[in-house]
């Protein structure tokens, strides 16, 4: 299975990747002082279904954002259009785009890579940063020491820009 599919295999609570969990007490469970960890960022790479509009589900996230202090990061899908998962639409969730690094260290060849862009309908400009859209080296589940490249898409954007993210919070704790 995928990682994110190992992820909710030890969290099955979780809302939007098939768990029942509520995403909003599950946000509350990760900054609740009184247990033994303090989340400071959440990275997600899913979704609900794509649409140029704020929604709800955009309402919700923002809720979240708002009530936990969670730096929230999703990405914004890879339909090559205006089109990006209502998570990535909140306000203040950093939506995460991509862009095909042709595996060379020059920028000067980059190239968008197809992600799902803005703006949003309402006029918002998204996403909020991008990444590394192509080739991403990463374990590969054929044994213990094999590696892919063939990982992408903004669902590999986004937790790399997390990353960044956890290096800031390190540095700054």
């Amino acid at each position: 299975p995928n990682a994110e599919a190992k992820i909710y295999a030890l969290y099955p609570g979780l809302s939007g990747f098939g768990g029942t969990g509520n995403r909003f007490n599950l946000a509350q469970e990760l900054v609740n002082p009184s247990l033994n960890w303090r989340a400071v960022f959440q990275s997600n790479s899913w979704g609900s279904a794509q649409t140029t509009q704020y929604t709800t589900v955009s309402a919700e996230m923002d809720r979240i954002i708002y009530t936990s202090d969670l730096l929230i990061l999703n990405s914004q899908s890879n339909l090559g259009t205006q089109s990006s998962r209502p998570e990535a639409w909140a306000k203040n969730v950093v939506g995460i785009g991509g862009i095909n690094g042709q595996n060379t260290v020059t920028r000067a060849d980059d190239t968008w890579g197809g992600a799902s862009i803005g703006p949003a309908a309402d006029g918002r400009l998204k996403p909020d940063l991008s990444n590394l859209y192509d080739s991403v080296r990463t374990p590969s589940n054929s044994s213990n020491t094999a590696y892919t490249n063939t990982f992408g898409g903004t669902s590999a954007a986004t937790p790399i820009t997390a990353g960044h993210f956890a290096l800031l919070f390190q540095m700054w704790h």
